[in-house]
Protein backbone atom coordinates (compact mmCIF):
# COMPACT_ATOMS: atom_id res chain seq x y z
CA UNK A 1 0.00 0.00 0.00
CA UNK A 2 2.79 2.42 0.72
CA UNK A 3 4.51 1.57 -2.58
CA UNK A 4 1.38 2.38 -4.48
CA UNK A 5 1.00 5.75 -2.81
CA UNK A 6 4.04 7.34 -4.43
CA UNK A 7 3.12 5.81 -7.78
CA UNK A 8 -0.31 7.28 -7.50
CA UNK A 9 1.18 10.52 -6.43
CA UNK A 10 3.58 10.48 -9.35
CA UNK A 11 0.87 9.46 -11.75
CA UNK A 12 -1.38 12.08 -10.38
CA UNK A 13 1.39 14.60 -10.71
CA UNK A 14 2.20 13.44 -14.23
CA UNK A 15 -1.42 13.46 -15.22
CA UNK A 16 -1.80 16.97 -14.06
CA UNK A 17 1.31 18.29 -15.71
CA UNK A 18 -0.47 19.20 -18.97
CA UNK A 19 -3.06 21.01 -16.99
CA UNK A 20 -0.37 22.81 -15.06
CA UNK A 21 1.39 23.56 -18.34
CA UNK A 22 -1.76 24.95 -19.77
CA UNK A 23 -2.35 26.95 -16.68
CA UNK A 24 1.17 28.19 -16.73
CA UNK A 25 0.78 29.00 -20.43
CA UNK A 26 -2.32 30.89 -19.61
CA UNK A 27 -0.62 32.68 -16.77
CA UNK A 28 2.49 33.56 -18.72
CA UNK A 29 0.75 36.49 -20.12
CA UNK A 30 -0.19 37.63 -16.67
CA UNK A 31 2.97 36.79 -14.56
CA UNK A 32 6.67 37.05 -15.32
CA UNK A 33 8.82 34.05 -16.24
CA UNK A 34 10.82 34.05 -13.04
CA UNK A 35 7.73 33.30 -10.98
CA UNK A 36 6.81 30.34 -13.21
CA UNK A 37 10.26 28.76 -13.00
CA UNK A 38 10.34 29.07 -9.18
CA UNK A 39 6.96 27.37 -8.93
CA UNK A 40 8.08 24.48 -11.10
CA UNK A 41 11.25 23.94 -9.08
CA UNK A 42 9.32 23.95 -5.81
CA UNK A 43 6.86 21.36 -7.11
CA UNK A 44 9.68 19.11 -8.30
CA UNK A 45 11.53 19.37 -5.00
CA UNK A 46 8.36 18.58 -3.09
CA UNK A 47 7.75 15.46 -5.17
CA UNK A 48 11.35 14.29 -4.70
CA UNK A 49 11.19 14.85 -0.99
CA UNK A 50 7.96 12.85 -0.72
CA UNK A 51 9.46 9.95 -2.66
CA UNK A 52 12.58 9.97 -0.50
CA UNK A 53 10.52 9.90 2.68
CA UNK A 54 8.36 7.02 1.44
CA UNK A 55 11.43 5.01 0.40
CA UNK A 56 13.09 5.48 3.73
CA UNK A 57 9.93 4.45 5.56
CA UNK A 58 9.72 1.25 3.52
CA UNK A 59 13.36 0.36 4.19
CA UNK A 60 13.00 1.06 7.86
CA UNK A 61 9.83 -1.00 8.06
CA UNK A 62 11.44 -3.97 6.32
CA UNK A 63 14.55 -3.76 8.45
CA UNK A 64 12.54 -3.51 11.65
CA UNK A 65 10.35 -6.47 10.70
CA UNK A 66 13.31 -8.75 9.96
CA UNK A 67 15.25 -7.73 13.09
CA UNK A 68 12.12 -8.15 15.19
CA UNK A 69 11.69 -11.74 13.99
CA UNK A 70 15.31 -12.52 14.83
CA UNK A 71 15.26 -10.80 18.23
CA UNK A 72 11.87 -12.16 19.33
CA UNK A 73 13.30 -15.20 21.30
CA UNK A 74 15.95 -13.02 22.87
CA UNK A 75 13.29 -10.56 23.88
CA UNK A 76 11.22 -13.38 25.38
CA UNK A 77 14.19 -14.64 27.33
CA UNK A 78 14.91 -11.12 28.50
CA UNK A 79 11.31 -10.64 29.48
CA UNK A 80 11.22 -13.93 31.40
CA UNK A 81 14.54 -13.10 33.01
CA UNK A 82 13.37 -9.62 33.92
CA UNK A 83 10.14 -11.10 35.25
CA UNK A 84 12.13 -13.60 37.34
CA UNK A 85 14.42 -10.87 38.57
CA UNK A 86 11.43 -8.68 39.31
CA UNK A 87 9.75 -11.55 41.19
CA UNK A 88 12.93 -12.24 43.17
CA UNK A 89 13.35 -8.59 43.92
CA UNK A 90 9.73 -8.33 44.98
CA UNK A 91 10.09 -11.41 47.20
CA UNK A 92 13.28 -10.04 48.71
CA UNK A 93 11.66 -6.66 49.20
CA UNK A 94 8.66 -8.35 50.83
CA UNK A 95 10.88 -10.42 53.16
CA UNK A 96 12.94 -7.36 54.00
CA UNK A 97 9.74 -5.42 54.63
CA UNK A 98 8.51 -8.16 56.96
CA UNK A 99 11.84 -8.23 58.79
CA UNK A 100 11.88 -4.44 59.01
CA UNK A 101 8.33 -4.42 60.38
CA UNK A 102 9.28 -7.12 62.91
CA UNK A 103 12.32 -5.09 63.96
CA UNK A 104 10.19 -1.99 64.27
CA UNK A 105 7.60 -3.88 66.32
CA UNK A 106 10.35 -5.26 68.59
CA UNK A 107 11.88 -1.81 68.95
CA UNK A 108 8.46 -0.34 69.70
CA UNK A 109 7.87 -3.04 72.30
CA UNK A 110 11.26 -2.32 73.88
CA UNK A 111 10.57 1.41 73.93
CA UNK A 112 7.18 0.82 75.50
CA UNK A 113 8.77 -1.47 78.09
CA UNK A 114 11.47 1.13 78.84
CA UNK A 115 8.81 3.80 79.11
CA UNK A 116 6.83 1.71 81.59
CA UNK A 117 9.97 0.99 83.61
CA UNK A 118 10.90 4.67 83.65
CA UNK A 119 7.37 5.60 84.67
CA UNK A 120 7.41 3.01 87.45
CA UNK A 121 10.82 4.17 88.68
CA UNK A 122 9.69 7.77 88.50
CA UNK A 123 6.56 7.00 90.51
CA UNK A 124 8.56 5.06 93.10
CA UNK A 125 11.10 7.86 93.40
CA UNK A 126 8.30 10.41 93.66
CA UNK A 127 6.60 8.39 96.43
CA UNK A 128 9.90 8.03 98.25
CA UNK A 129 10.62 11.74 98.00
CA UNK A 130 7.11 12.61 99.15
CA UNK A 131 7.48 10.28 102.14
CA UNK A 132 10.88 11.79 102.91
CA UNK A 133 9.41 15.28 102.61
CA UNK A 134 6.57 14.34 104.95
CA UNK A 135 9.04 12.86 107.42
CA UNK A 136 11.21 15.97 107.27
CA UNK A 137 8.21 18.22 107.76
CA UNK A 138 7.13 16.18 110.78
CA UNK A 139 10.69 16.33 112.11
CA UNK A 140 10.76 20.09 111.61
CA UNK A 141 7.44 20.43 113.40
CA UNK A 142 8.70 18.25 116.26
CA UNK A 143 11.91 20.28 116.39
CA UNK A 144 9.92 23.50 116.47
CA UNK A 145 7.74 22.17 119.29
CA UNK A 146 10.84 21.02 121.17
CA UNK A 147 12.45 24.41 120.60
CA UNK A 148 9.40 26.19 122.02
CA UNK A 149 9.33 23.79 124.97
CA UNK A 150 13.04 24.22 125.60
CA UNK A 151 12.70 27.98 125.28
CA UNK A 152 9.95 27.87 127.88
CA UNK A 153 12.06 25.65 130.13
CA UNK A 154 15.03 27.94 129.67
CA UNK A 155 12.93 30.95 130.63
CA UNK A 156 11.62 29.07 133.65
CA UNK A 157 15.13 28.04 134.63
CA UNK A 158 16.37 31.60 134.23
CA UNK A 159 13.60 32.76 136.54
CA UNK A 160 14.47 29.97 139.00
CA UNK A 161 18.12 30.97 138.77
CA UNK A 162 17.25 34.56 139.52
CA UNK A 163 15.15 33.37 142.47
CA UNK A 164 18.05 31.23 143.69
CA UNK A 165 20.43 34.15 143.39
CA UNK A 166 18.01 36.31 145.35
CA UNK A 167 17.74 33.66 148.04
CA UNK A 168 21.51 33.31 148.08
CA UNK A 169 21.81 37.02 148.68
CA UNK A 170 19.27 36.75 151.50
CA UNK A 171 21.19 33.80 152.92
CA UNK A 172 24.36 35.81 152.70
CA UNK A 173 22.74 38.60 154.67
CA UNK A 174 21.39 36.08 157.19
CA UNK A 175 24.81 34.57 157.46
CA UNK A 176 26.35 37.94 158.10
CA UNK A 177 23.75 38.60 160.78
CA UNK A 178 24.41 35.18 162.32
CA UNK A 179 28.13 35.92 162.28
CA UNK A 180 27.50 39.21 164.09
CA UNK A 181 25.28 37.46 166.63
CA UNK A 182 27.91 34.79 167.15
CA UNK A 183 30.57 37.36 167.77
CA UNK A 184 28.27 39.11 170.18
CA UNK A 185 27.54 35.81 171.91
CA UNK A 186 31.23 35.07 172.19
CA UNK A 187 31.80 38.51 173.60
CA UNK A 188 28.91 38.05 176.03
CA UNK A 189 30.24 34.67 177.02
CA UNK A 190 33.67 36.10 177.54
CA UNK A 191 32.22 38.94 179.59
CA UNK A 192 30.08 36.51 181.57
CA UNK A 193 33.03 34.28 182.30
CA UNK A 194 35.04 37.30 183.27
CA UNK A 195 32.22 38.56 185.45
CA UNK A 196 31.86 35.13 187.01
CA UNK A 197 35.54 35.07 187.75
CA UNK A 198 35.45 38.53 189.27
CA UNK A 199 32.38 37.58 191.30
CA UNK A 200 34.09 34.57 192.71
CA UNK A 201 37.09 36.59 193.56
CA UNK A 202 34.86 39.19 195.15
CA UNK A 203 32.98 36.55 197.13
CA UNK A 204 36.17 35.19 198.38
CA UNK A 205 37.25 38.63 199.44
CA UNK A 206 33.88 39.28 201.06
CA UNK A 207 34.03 35.98 202.87
CA UNK A 208 37.28 37.03 204.20
CA UNK A 209 36.05 40.59 204.87
CA UNK A 210 32.90 39.83 206.84
CA UNK A 211 29.15 39.55 206.63
CA UNK A 212 28.47 43.16 205.66
CA UNK A 213 29.35 42.47 202.14
CA UNK A 214 27.01 39.52 201.90
CA UNK A 215 24.17 41.55 200.37
CA UNK A 216 26.40 42.99 197.65
CA UNK A 217 27.48 39.50 196.74
CA UNK A 218 23.88 38.36 196.35
CA UNK A 219 23.14 41.25 193.99
CA UNK A 220 26.20 40.41 191.99
CA UNK A 221 25.09 36.79 191.82
CA UNK A 222 21.68 37.80 190.56
CA UNK A 223 23.26 39.95 187.86
CA UNK A 224 25.51 37.12 186.86
CA UNK A 225 22.57 34.76 186.56
CA UNK A 226 20.72 37.26 184.38
CA UNK A 227 23.80 37.66 182.23
CA UNK A 228 24.08 33.90 181.90
CA UNK A 229 20.45 33.63 180.85
CA UNK A 230 20.96 36.41 178.32
CA UNK A 231 24.02 34.66 176.93
CA UNK A 232 22.18 31.36 176.69
CA UNK A 233 19.35 33.04 174.81
CA UNK A 234 21.84 34.60 172.42
CA UNK A 235 23.57 31.26 171.96
CA UNK A 236 20.27 29.53 171.21
CA UNK A 237 19.38 32.27 168.73
CA UNK A 238 22.77 31.98 167.08
CA UNK A 239 22.47 28.20 166.88
CA UNK A 240 18.99 28.48 165.36
CA UNK A 241 20.22 31.04 162.84
CA UNK A 242 23.15 28.80 161.98
CA UNK A 243 20.84 25.81 161.55
CA UNK A 244 18.55 27.82 159.30
CA UNK A 245 21.55 29.06 157.37
CA UNK A 246 22.88 25.55 156.91
CA UNK A 247 19.50 24.25 155.71
CA UNK A 248 19.02 27.18 153.36
CA UNK A 249 22.55 26.80 152.09
CA UNK A 250 22.02 23.10 151.41
CA UNK A 251 18.73 23.83 149.66
CA UNK A 252 20.36 26.55 147.57
CA UNK A 253 23.20 24.22 146.67
CA UNK A 254 20.74 21.53 145.57
CA UNK A 255 18.80 24.09 143.55
CA UNK A 256 21.99 25.31 141.91
CA UNK A 257 23.01 21.77 140.97
CA UNK A 258 19.54 21.07 139.56
CA UNK A 259 19.57 24.30 137.59
CA UNK A 260 23.05 23.54 136.31
CA UNK A 261 21.95 20.09 135.12
CA UNK A 262 18.87 21.55 133.44
CA UNK A 263 20.95 24.25 131.79
CA UNK A 264 23.39 21.67 130.45
CA UNK A 265 20.52 19.55 129.13
CA UNK A 266 18.93 22.60 127.52
CA UNK A 267 22.19 23.64 125.88
CA UNK A 268 22.71 20.13 124.51
CA UNK A 269 19.16 20.06 123.18
CA UNK A 270 19.59 23.45 121.52
CA UNK A 271 22.87 22.36 119.97
CA UNK A 272 21.16 19.20 118.63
Amino acid sequence: MQTQAPERRTQHGRGRRPDSGQDRAEQRGKQPRAAGSCARRSEQETARWAETVVTRQQRHHETGRGGGEEEEPERGRRRSRSRGDAGGRSRRAASEGVKQSERLRWRLHQLEKERLELTSNHNQELCRLQAELTRLRASVERGEAQRVELQYQLTDQEEALEESERRMMELQREREKAEVNRRQANEMKYLTEREETSRREKEEREAEGGGERKEGGEETLIMCQLSNQRVKCLESNVEAALAVERSVQQEAQCSMELLRERSDATERALQW
